[in-house]
C-alpha cells in the first residue's frame, strides 16, 4: 500500500497531464488509512484549495484532524472543519447518514468535555434525528442535569 501512496502523492503533485485534482483526495485518503497524518492534511489541504465547494475533502480533513489531534474529544481541533462541512452539506442526503453521525457525535462530544450544555443539547437532538437510538445521543441527554 505505501508504493501504492507513494505514486499517488507523486502524481498529485506532478504536473503531468493525466493528474487529476482527485489525485490530491485520494493520496489524503491513503495517507489517512496509512496514519499518515501529516501527508492526508496537506494532500486534503490541496484538494480543498482547488475544490473549494466541494464537501468531500472538508469532511476527510476534519477526520484526519480528528484522529491526529483530538481523539478525546477535548481540544475541538476539528470542529471548525466538522462545521465547514455541515454548512456544504443537506441534512436530507440519506447517504450521509454515517458522516452526519459522526460530525454530530464529535461536536457533542467536544461540547460536552468542554461543559457547553447549551450545545450538547443541540448536537444531541441533532444525533436523534439520524437515528432515535443513538446511544451516545442517549448517554449525552442523560448527563445533561449533572451539567453546570
Amino acid at each position: 500500500m505505501l508504493y501504492l501512496l507513494n505514486g499517488i502523492k507523486k502524481l498529485a503533485e506532478s504536473n503531468y497531464a493525466s493528474k487529476e485534482d482527485r489525485d490530491f483526495w485520494w493520496a489524503g485518503y491513503m495517507s489517512y488509512y496509512s496514519n499518515d497524518y501529516s501527508t492526508a492534511m496537506d494532500m486534503f489541504t490541496k484538494y480543498n484549495q482547488i475544490n473549494q465547494t466541494e464537501p468531500l475533502g472538508v469532511l476527510w480533513m476534519a477526520r484526519t484532524i480528528e484522529r491526529d489531534k483530538d481523539r478525546d474529544y477535548k481540544n475541538g481541533a476539528a470542529k471548525e472543519s466538522y462545521t465547514k462541512w455541515l454548512g456544504m452539506v443537506k441534512e436530507e442526503d440519506a447517504a450521509k447518514k454515517k458522516d452526519f453521525t459522526k460530525a454530530y457525535t464529535y461536536l457533542a462530544m467536544v461540547a460536552y468535555n468542554n461543559n457547553n450544555k447549551e450545545e450538547v443539547k443541540k448536537y444531541a437532538d441533532k444525533l436523534f434525528q439520524f437515528n432515535p437510538e443513538d446511544d451516545t445521543a442517549k448517554q449525552l441527554i442523560k448527563a445533561l442535569p449533572s451539567m453546570k
